[in-house]
């Protein structure tokens, strides 16, 4: 897959390498081996060589291995009289590096791993694979319904317009929520309330039951506007009451004195 992206097709792979070739032992890793490319050989922390063949062959063998991986191995001589052969191959009578056949593009990606390029690529990548995430998890696009290329790309077009048309909604700004305006105090009123306002003449009022639908009057008002129903039947209660007030007081009559 890399071989292709960076050879055949000229792209810059931002993509992680999967590399299997660290050690946890103590041990060095092939990281730790420098490769020389116009040699074609590896050089050990020590200063020997690797290499591939070590003598010369009468039939050429193919380019190319079988599991497309190349073995570089050290001489044995070379490892015995290191001093660094415990921390290098302890179990081993020579160290051995295997290198792949596309190894030149896996350099390469190795490379932009370094970059802020690839630092800025990785953080953008999280969006583009959270959308796919989306589309399985929340609009259940597990698998798809229809058959063929052009129903797969008709349904995969539909789900991704209902994406796009949710994240619309979210860019669209919202209204703020008008707060619920606090109720206006009320003013004292200088009278006490219907149900305990004594009746008195003085101020020539009428109180009625509050349970009733009578409205209260008082002589300012009557003096202002009298009510329609002074006018009406004289058996109103109203009426009657309203008259009530406004006639005389008896006079009181004097008391005989016994004798």
């Amino acid at each position: 897959m890399l071989d292709w992206l960076v050879n055949d097709q000229g792209v810059e792979p931002h993509i992680p390498v999967i590399d299997k070739s660290q050690r946890d032992d103590g041990t060095f890793s092939r990281s730790d081996f420098t490769y020389d490319r116009a040699a074609d050989l590896y050089r050990c922390p020590g200063g020997k060589e690797l290499k591939q063949h070590r003598r010369a062959f009468r039939i050429d063998h193919p380019d190319v291995p079988p599991d497309d991986t190349y073995r570089y191995r050290a001489s044995k001589a070379d490892c015995d009289a290191c001093v660094m052969k415990t921390r290098c191959c302890p179990n081993t009578p020579a160290r051995k590096v295997t290198r792949s056949i596309y190894e030149e593009a896996r350099d390469r990606a190795r490379e932009i791993a370094t970059t802020d390029a690839y630092v800025t690529s990785r953080r953008e990548r999280k969006k583009v694979e959270m959308l796919f995430a989306h589309l399985k998890r929340i609009l259940k696009l597990d698998r798809l319904r229809l058959r063929g290329p052009c129903g797969a790309r008709d349904e995969f077009l539909l789900a991704a317009t209902a994406q796009n048309l949710r994240k619309l909604a979210k860019l669209i700004p919202r209204r703020p929520l008008l707060r619920p305006e606090a109720p206006r105090p009320r003013r004292a009123s200088a009278c006490p309330p219907p149900q305990q306002r004594p009746f008195s003449t003085k101020s020539a009022s009428c109180v009625l039951s509050p349970r009733s639908r009578h409205w209260t009057f008082t002589s300012r008002m009557l003096d202002r506007e009298p009510p329609s129903f002074l006018q009406g039947h004289p058996g109103d209660p109203r009426r009657r009451a309203i008259l009530a007030l406004e006639a005389p007081a008896p006079e009181a009559q004097p008391t005989l004195a016994r004798r």
